[in-house]
């Protein structure tokens, strides 16, 4: 959904290929020739819990770009998934963009002709997937998702006495 990067970085930051081609599919140009040639998709963003499924087929997400939108918290996920229809059912556009974050975050803004969608999620640059894999993981057997901190090692001065070691501020 958002800057189409060169080839090998799409999977690298797979919000940014879906913000792109949402946009492409979902702005005021090409909302009535998504609305006129694929009605069924559109209809089938009136039911719940098919925001992946649809944004897949239309979209033509790879394997990263489904896996991120998985790993957007349902909720979150349906609240996108019910503004998109709710707009596209007026016949507003849709702009979405997207920011790198802590956490999962969604704003919504009707200006009247257009809904603009901001998301903000977390983004690893070597692959997101992998990392909400597993912290879904650790999170469903119970283990800390939490890191440990690092131990900070005392160094050793010219004169060979040990400095220190520093604390947390």
């Amino acid at each position: 959904m958002f800057l189409k990067c060169r080839r090998e970085r799409e999977s690298d930051m797979p919000m940014a290929t879906m913000v792109q081609s949402a946009n492409n599919n979902l702005g005021a140009g090409s909302l009535p020739r998504l609305v006129t040639e694929n009605p069924k998709e559109v209809a089938a963003l009136g039911r719940p819990g098919t925001l992946v499924d649809v944004a897949t087929r239309v979209l033509k997400l790879d394997a990263a770009g489904r896996s991120y939108l998985q790993a957007i918290p349902s909720p979150l996920r349906e609240a996108m998934r019910a503004a998109i229809y709710d707009a596209l059912s007026d016949g507003q556009s849709v702009q979405i963009s997207y920011s790198p974050h802590y956490d999962f975050e969604l704003r919504f803004t009707d200006y009247g002709e257009a809904l603009s969608i901001h998301v903000k999620g977390p983004f690893e640059t070597a692959s997101p997937g992998r990392a909400y894999r597993a912290k879904a993981k650790r999170a469903r057997s119970g283990k800390s998702t939490a890191r440990k901190p690092a131990r900070r090692k005392a160094s050793v001065r010219k004169t060979g006495a040990k400095r220190p070691q520093r604390r947390g501020r």
